[in-house]
């Protein structure tokens, strides 16, 4: 992936994500599939349930290139939660 890659992506940004039981394993980042080589924790945020949102469900994972995100699915959707150094 292009060095500069990295400057296009920030937190709540939407991105497809490929899973198997309900985990993900695959992220598409600027038009290309990267792995996800180890999910490194997993837990449920309850959202702004005063709001009416729904609970998101959190990853913080490795990706095969060795970058680490937090990815939320919400709803549905996927989101980069945060890009961890």
């Amino acid at each position: 992936m292009p060095e500069d890659a990295d400057e296009r992506l920030r937190p709540g940004m939407r991105i497809d994500v490929e899973t198997f039981a309900d985990h993900p394993t695959r992220v598409t980042l600027g038009g290309a599939p990267v792995d996800v080589a180890d999910v490194l924790d997993a837990w449920r945020a309850a959202g702004r349930w005063w709001r009416g949102e729904p609970p998101a469900d959190v990853f913080r994972v490795e990706l095969q290139d060795g970058r680490h995100l937090v990815l939320a699915q919400q709803a549905g959707r996927w989101r980069i939660e945060a890009i961890d150094d």
